[in-house]
């Protein structure tokens, strides 16, 4: 809950809802900022964060699950598609692109799918080794 100056990077870690403690970090760097958290369930602290930031150019975000197994995403502490539609909803930032990573390789298709069907060109799924330019 504390902003730490980190290599020339303004980092606040917020605490989100996860099987294990987990956290989420809004990064800022010379009036730009980005929403990066991995394993985490519906939380609300980190979307009241995100949509008070004036400067975010992204959110990267895990999507681990497609929407027919929420049991067990529920149960483990990630999200579904439909689940992060809900979440991203709390900040009320449709403008922000949203980049996904953390999926489950055996149930990757199914999930990029599911994600484009609901936020369409807004999303961008990540690859290993992909740079992000903000």
């Amino acid at each position: 809950g504390v902003t730490t100056r980190i290599g020339g990077l303004d980092v606040l870690p917020v605490a989100v809802k996860h099987s294990i403690p987990s956290a989420g970090f809004l990064i800022s760097q010379e009036g730009r900022s980005l929403l990066y958290t991995g394993d985490t369930a519906p939380t609300q602290e980190i979307w009241d964060i995100a949509s008070k930031a004036p400067d975010l150019a992204c959110l990267i975000v895990e999507t681990s699950f497609p929407d027919s197994m929420q049991e067990i995403a529920t149960i483990s502490g990630h999200m579904t598609p439909s689940v992060l539609v809900n979440e991203i909803r709390k900040m009320n930032r449709p403008e922000v692109p949203v980049y996904i990573f953390h999926m489950k390789p055996r149930y990757e298709e199914v999930i990029v799918k599911e994600i484009h069907e609901r936020l369409g060109k807004r999303v961008h799924i990540l690859r290993e080794g992909e740079i992000i330019r903000l």
